[in-house]
């Protein structure tokens, strides 16, 4: 079931026009044509960004992923990721 942050943050890019480009080293650029901005994300917000936009995934679950991709902790990975969400849901809200 996904977490309403993670529901949240999937309503808020799929309404906006945000057009994203992925580079060739696994970051990428958002584009937010409505609020005029850019968004340049490393490769683990890449990578956050993916699975909320392409998966039914909770905060939980991506934390998780996280924490197997990277090593980490999974208290480490839920913090950062929940601190990722609010950030980028912040910068795309409207």
């Amino acid at each position: 079931m996904t977490t309403d942050k993670t529901s949240i943050l999937r309503r808020q890019l799929e309404a906006q026009e945000i057009q994203v480009t992925h580079l060739a080293d696994g970051t990428s650029v958002l584009l937010d044509l409505s609020g005029h901005q850019v968004l340049s994300l490393n490769k683990t917000g890449t990578l956050l960004t993916q699975l909320v936009m392409s998966e039914n995934s909770s905060e939980e679950e991506l934390a998780k992923e996280l924490a197997a991709r990277y090593g980490v902790s999974e208290e480490q990975a839920f913090e950062d990721c929940a601190e990722f969400l609010a950030k980028l849901s912040a910068a795309v809200g409207s």
